[in-house]
């Protein structure tokens, strides 16, 4: 299903990176700014602006794992905190299980990472 998803969204376009499909992978921004132009430097246009601390929660069974896996190593090239944390055996969207105790656990983690980083300085 997400073979066929991509396909269709990609529209008979290659699913390999070219100037047609730049922006059909989000994550290619955070880690094609973090090889090509060092935050804050001259023509970092864009990427010019610090971004804030990132929470990304992920079960071990989701099909983004690996997406997420991308995005922690992206971020920490462009020195951006990322607390990227894995819920062993859970699937897309196990958050919303909330009789799992995996779930559960993942909303404290994500209301303890709001309440450390939303507090005034």
């Amino acid at each position: 299903m997400i073979r066929d998803a991509s396909a269709s969204y990609l529209h008979g376009h290659s699913p390999v990176p070219g100037p047609t499909t730049a922006l059909a992978d989000p994550l290619r921004m955070p880690e094609e700014a973090g090889r090509a132009v060092p935050p804050g430097a001259a023509g970092a246009s864009w990427w010019d602006r610090p971004l804030p601390p990132l929470f990304a929660p992920v079960g071990t069974r989701d099909p983004l794992l690996d997406d997420t896996r991308r995005l922690e190593k992206a971020l920490a090239a462009l020195n951006v905190p990322c607390e990227a944390r894995y819920y062993p055996g859970g699937i897309h969207a196990f958050h919303a299980l909330v009789w799992d105790p995996a779930a559960r656990r993942c909303w404290r983690d994500a209301l303890a990472f709001l309440d450390r980083n939303l507090r005034p300085a």
